[in-house]
């Protein structure tokens, strides 16, 4: 293995570090600089670019320090979020900084290469469906929540959903009043509630009362919408 400056040994349990912090899209790598060939002498997630520990530095770091060389003046010690490119064509968005000994002199480059593939998928999904993102963004959920057929398996999760719905459209409702829980039940029964398999005993919890006094009120709600139905 390839000896590594002193200075630069302190830098290496980072990569690690970065690595499992920032995630499998991330890989990190270090560069040493202190000799002519600038070998990896570190990295984390090198399966992304299949970098492996002793691989040489690439154009773009040399023209780097090539940059550095010259003292130039507008010269800075990092390159942010540049295009990249893997051996396989996946695409990278790839940013380095300079390490410096006491004197000045750069002994090391700490690297990051972010996978941008997943995001890049996930972009042209949205783009497939086109306008239906926009459409979703401007959903009314109180206008759709029980449409179709979202909730016909009628479990105690959809139910509970559908409750909390009334409730909130309801805040002055008191459920130990009788005319209170009406209101409820009617609401729910125009929404076809009580379709759904188990929506007596569940109402009979939520409201504290037998099973019996909620098939009343559903009987009354019934009624009241068949007479408005005979005025319409």
């Amino acid at each position: 293995m390839t000896k590594v400056a002193k200075e630069l040994k302190k830098y290496i349990p980072f990569v690690d570090f970065l690595g499992k912090t920032l995630g499998e899209n991330y890989e990190v790598f270090l560069y040493d600089l202190t000799g002519p060939e600038h070998p990896i002498i570190a990295i984390a997630n090198g399966h992304l670019s299949g970098r492996k520990v002793g691989f040489l530095m690439k154009d773009v770091m040399i023209k780097m320090l090539q940059k550095e060389k010259e003292n130039n003046e507008d010269n800075d010690d990092f390159l942010i979020r540049h295009d990249a490119i893997g051996r396989d064509g996946r695409r990278f968005k790839s940013s380095t900084v300079l390490i410096r000994n006491d004197y000045g002199e750069p002994i090391g480059a700490l690297c990051v290469n972010f996978n941008m593939e997943p995001m890049i998928a996930t972009q042209e999904f949205f783009e497939s469906i086109g306008a239906e993102t926009t459409n979703l963004r401007n959903l009314d959920i109180n206008k759709v929540i029980f449409a179709g057929e979202v909730f016909s398996d009628g479990n105690s999760g959809s139910m509970e959903s559908m409750y909390e719905h009334f409730i909130d459209k309801n805040p002055d409702v008191v459920l130990s009043r009788p005319q209170d829980r009406q209101k409820i039940v009617s609401e729910m029964y125009k929404d076809g509630f009580f379709q759904l398999r188990g929506a007596v005993s569940f109402c009979a919890e939520k409201f504290e009362i037998s099973e019996p006094s909620v098939y009343r009120y559903v009987a009354r709600a019934k009624s009241e919408s068949e007479e408005q139905e005979n005025i319409s």
